[in-house]
């Protein structure tokens, strides 16, 4: 007679740590993930180790608090009834709907199908979640940073067989799931390296190659689609052998003097060899190898997407801190980059490989200058914006200078620059500007007002932590134990009461309609202009 597989719960879990899961055998029934810069999230229910009887796992993994149980046992058998199996563990999942949605590998279509849609009917907001994941369908960073408040590129028309696909259908196809993935670990990786916790936050949190470490064996227990031609696991060119390791600081010198030697590199090759070439700069600090790196990064840029730009940026300047680099090996994609986003972050990097003078600011800080100035940044928003949201008021002076060299649409993507950690400093530098420009009656200044106020309404009303902090950078990051340190911290009502008369100031006397009328509502204030004098958001939100 055939056994049936039988799962058996526990009255009370047994909790378990990572530890004891890091190097076990596990098979997964589902698998979620949230894609969240603040704090993604991965949620696992599998097995342990490999007996006919075996603990059934239940875990909750964040880069700065995770939750692991034992909730049961699975035992083997020759049939089973994954629909009733599946009910009963959909019961242990809570919190926001995930967008990444990987289910067993032993369920067939049909089923995977039909115990997704059962999977989202457990969470509340699943339809708007599944709707922002249509509207940007394969475009998870333009999706986040959108349902942050960022003005984001209007999506792409949408393939014409995901409008009326079902949800299921929607999450499961390979245009979505290989760039949710690809974000999550982007988003992970963020959350831990790019953000304004503490260090001992960051020395204390799962890193990602902890965390890699368990969720790739795990995925082969996992149904995963083929990903397409157009959507590559990697930025790799299949056809092209690794790049060979250097045999010395000087042969990479050569080889970037010689254009040929470069020229046809693609993919991670590409990345690596300006890798090692920016490092070398950082160890030489020699203006000659200037040219060669700018015809590089080019290449780099015109090849390579923003996401992952940004990510081997990350290793880089993991690796310039480690040996105790010069600043200056950061200046290719901060001067050369496009992207507000990876040019923000470069800047943000940049300040912290920096040397403090006497007075505590970077000596570096002044060599941008010129760059300002002369308008050398190829997004000198992006650039701006870095500055601005490293929270360090020291360096208003020279920002309300710098400024004065941006053009609007420079300025848009300034104040579309921010971290999940809102800082009193970066507050202060919009509403300083705007108090410059709240007397001014012609249209660019206005225009201009109107995008620092959605700065400071933005930062109010997108506030993961509840928080605000006053704080001061340390240079360099890997000469100081604590490399940022708040000076004050407000939750937000109390700050947003603290500013409040700044904000009835600027209602007052700016022109009908009154954006800071918006700004009010977003700090959770109640505006005092006339109804018909407001600025509201066509879609009614603060």
């Amino acid at each position: 007679m055939a056994s049936s597989a039988e799962f058996k719960f526990l009255q009370t879990p047994v909790e378990f740590s990572v530890d004891d899961i890091e190097s076990a055998h596990l098979e997964s029934f589902v698998v979620t993930g949230i894609v969240n810069p603040m704090g993604p999230t991965l949620t696992f229910l599998a097995t342990a180790g490999k007996a006919p009887e075996r603990p059934l796992v239940y875990a909750m993994l964040n880069p700065f608090r995770c939750e692991v149980k034992q909730i049961g046992t699975f035992t083997d058998g020759d049939t089973w009834f994954p629909d009733e199996a599946f009910a009963a563990l959909f019961q242990y999942l809570s919190g926001s709907c995930p967008t990444l949605v990987l289910m067993s590998k032993s369920l067939d279509a049909e089923t995977r199908s039909r115990v997704t849609e059962n999977l989202f009917a457990h969470f509340d907001d699943a339809e708007d979640t599944i709707e922002n994941v249509r509207d940007f369908f394969g475009d998870p960073m333009n999706r986040v940073s959108h349902s942050m408040g960022v003005d984001v590129p209007a999506p792409k028309a949408l393939p014409p067989e995901i409008h009326q696909a079902e949800w299921n259908e929607v999450v499961s196809d390979t245009r979505h799931i290989w760039p949710e993935l690809r974000a999550f670990m982007v988003a992970w990786d963020g959350s831990i390296n790019k953000t304004l916790i503490p260090d001992h936050m960051k020395h204390g949190a799962l890193q990602t190659e902890r965390m890699k470490s368990i969720l790739v064996p795990m995925m082969a227990s996992v149904w995963m689609p083929e990903p397409t031609k157009e959507e590559p696991v990697a930025p790799k060119v299949e056809s092209q052998r690794p790049l060979p390791a250097p045999q010395s600081l000087d042969e990479v010198r050569q080889s970037l003097f010689d254009y040929s030697s470069w020229a046809v590199l693609r993919g991670d090759n590409l990345l690596q060899f300006m890798a090692r070439c920016m490092l070398l700069y950082g160890r030489d600090v020699d203006t000659a190898l200037i040219p060669h790196l700018s015809a590089l990064y080019d290449q780099v840029r015109n090849q390579i997407d923003p996401e992952h730009r940004k990510l081997e940026l990350q290793q880089i300047s993991l690796a310039a801190e480690k040996y105790n680099l010069a600043a200056c090996a950061l200046l290719p994609p901060l001067v050369c980059d496009d992207d507000p986003w990876v040019v923000s972050t470069a800047m943000l990097d940049y300040i912290a490989l920096s040397h403090a003078e006497p007075n505590g600011l970077p000596w570096e800080f002044l060599e941008l200058d010129n760059l300002f100035r002369q308008r050398t940044f190829a997004s000198p928003g992006g650039a701006l914006g870095g500055l601005i949201t490293s929270g360090d008021r020291r360096f208003h002076s020279k920002l309300h200078e710098w400024k004065l060299h941006l053009t609007k649409d420079d300025i848009r993507a300034a104040t579309n620059c921010r971290t999940p950690f809102i800082t009193h400093g970066e507050i202060e530098f919009w509403l300083n500007w705007a108090d410059e420009l709240v007397n001014q009656r012609d249209p660019l200044s206005e225009s201009i007002f109107g995008l620092l106020a959605s700065a400071v309404g933005l930062l109010g009303k997108n506030n993961p932590y509840d928080l605000i902090k006053d704080v001061e950078r340390r240079f360099p990051a890997y000469g100081v134990e604590d490399t940022v340190v708040v000076i004050q911290s407000w939750d937000r009502a109390t700050y947003a009461n603290d500013i409040a008369d700044r904000l009835y100031r600027l209602e007052a006397t700016e022109d009908a309609p009154k954006v800071f009328s918006a700004v009010l509502r977003a700090w959770g204030l109640q505006p005092r202009a006339d109804l018909m004098d407001q600025f509201i958001p066509e879609d009614g939100s603060n």
